[in-house]
């Protein structure tokens, strides 16, 4: 069975300039994209404890971060 991982922004994710709910296929995927943003520079993502947290030059945010069921 696949999952996919959910990143929900707790912050205004448009003045970084992505969308409040993201979904990729792993960790990897996830943090390659946000750090090819140009906004964020360090991004921390624990599924364990179900939150990511990131760094931009000017401040930080967080979200929530879940596993779910790709049923596709």
């Amino acid at each position: 069975m696949k999952h996919k991982l959910v990143l929900i922004f707790a912050d205004d994710s448009e003045v970084i300039g992505v969308d409040s709910i993201l979904m990729f296929n792993n960790v990897l995927d996830a943090e390659t994209y946000l750090l090819g943003t140009g906004h964020i520079t360090k991004i921390k993502i624990e599924t364990d404890d179900k939150l990511f947290s990131f760094k931009t030059n000017s401040w930080d945010g967080n979200g929530r971060a879940y596993w779910v069921v790709d049923r596709s």
